[in-house]
């Protein structure tokens, strides 16, 4: 599936309680395995911890026992967090947790600490003195023990809730596709860079403490009436104000096989059924869901910041500002078109008229959404993708607006001659 830079990059979570295992976006190490490469090894780099598997990151060995070795992974998107689970593959002797609120300036979040235990691999939680807002994370070793090494399988942070998109397993021709708020479907699946587009935070949900997912409209999603006949209808409805003693219809959990199970209706999982327009969102016995094998019944949860209606409500006045602008500019150059054939005879008047004219075309493009022909990466081809998307949703004509600046700019330089 497209991985894409506009939507900050994915960050699969599975909640635990009150908690979601966030993993990093990125990462980076002060000492690699070289493996022969002067530059570290790619099979033992950073990102190797990123997530579990069957690579893990190595530091390069031979470390004296003060030399200090450090591990950091940085989040798009600053949480709350609770600590941070390490599974280890080369433990060490003492270790020690910083943590950024900025992703620059770090402090101190767990002090030097000795290694309780004998093994070489094993996986502990260390905890934060209290909640902290975190952007990265640096583990520090030093120490090392008798294999010689620092090595991490994956890196983990615990997080309190926050808001995130929940993108379909499902792979699809049109992308990602993220399960919506929709006023006129209700809860239903779109492609997450259209539901971004709209920019009324449809796409934006979020767990409350009694496993309700919660969306900007502050109702929750729900099964109506707690009805699972034939996949049942979601849609989104007021929150149980006393879940406990609700018959489950909002409440929902997050299991480690990235189904969203609702553990008070039995063992019915969330999941989606039909493909392209006909897809809608129902259901199934979990065990019946699990045997799709294109992984309709998981979801992904993709950390985001909070929602903030002013980002689109300041790009909706900046698209009309762009169609005002478009207006004039279409008007000076049909008025111009008219009267070329006598401008030459205009003399210092024609100078003006083009200095207008180019005047308004400036306009027209430090409104505009700019474009370029550049070869780019899949992530720039991706925001690309985005922007063309926000630009359509905003009834910006970006086409049709470059086109007439470039029609503009033609009129000058004949003017100017």
């Amino acid at each position: 599936m497209m991985r894409f830079a506009v939507l900050a990059f994915l960050v699969c979570a599975v909640c635990d309680g009150l908690e979601q295992n966030l993993a990093f976006d990125a990462a980076s190490a002060s000492s690699t395995f070289s493996a022969g490469n002067l530059n570290g090894s790619p099979a033992f780099n950073a990102q190797q911890a990123l997530s579990g598997g069957s690579g893990y990151w190595c530091s390069s060995g031979s470390h004296s026992a003060g030399q200090v070795v450090t591990w950091t992974g940085v989040l798009n998107s600053r949480r709350t967090a609770l600590g941070v689970k390490v599974d280890w593959a080369y433990s060490p002797g003492e270790v020690k947790v910083l943590i950024s609120r900025d992703g620059s300036s770090f402090e101190e979040a767990k002090c030097w600490q000795p290694s309780g235990r004998g093994e070489v691999a094993y996986a502990e939680s260390i905890m934060f003195d209290s909640p902290s807002t975190v952007k990265a994370v640096a583990i520090s070793m030093r120490s090392p023990l008798a294999w010689g090494y620092f090595g991490i399988n994956s890196v983990a942070l615990l997080a309190t809730p926050g808001p995130f998109m929940l993108v379909s397993g499902m792979t699809s021709a049109v992308g990602e596709q993220c399960v919506v708020n929709s006023a006129s479907a209700g809860v239903g699946l779109e492609p997450c860079i259209g539901a971004i587009a709209t920019g009324d935070g449809r796409e934006i949900l979020q767990f409350d403490s009694d496993g309700q997912i919660v969306g900007t409209d502050g109702e929750c999603v729900t099964l109506a009436n707690g009805d699972t006949t034939a996949g049942g209808v979601l849609r989104m409805e007021a929150c149980s104000v006393e879940v406990g003693s609700s018959d489950g219809r909002t409440v929902f959990t997050a299991t480690a096989a990235g189904q969203l199970k609702m553990p008070k209706l039995g063992n019915f999982c969330l999941t989606v059924v039909g493909d392209g327009a006909t897809a809608r969102m129902v259901v199934q016995d979990c065990s019946e869901a699990d045997d799709n094998i294109d992984a309709r019944d998981k979801f992904f949860m993709v950390a985001v910041p909070e929602y903030d209606p002013s980002a689109s409500s300041a790009a909706r006045d900046s698209a009309s500002l762009l169609a005002a602008a478009g207006v004039h500019l279409g008007g000076l150059v049909a008025k111009l078109d008219a009267v070329m054939p006598s401008l030459s005879a205009c003399g210092f008047a024609g100078s003006l008229v083009a200095t207008r004219l180019s005047q308004s075309a400036k306009s027209a493009q430090d409104h505009g959404l700019r474009r370029t022909t550049a070869k780019t990466s899949k992530a720039e081809d991706a925001a690309s993708a985005a922007v063309s998307s926000i630009a359509s949703k905003l009834g910006v004509d970006t086409k049709g607006t470059e086109a007439l600046i470039a029609k503009a700019r033609s009129i000058i330089s004949k003017v100017s001659r």
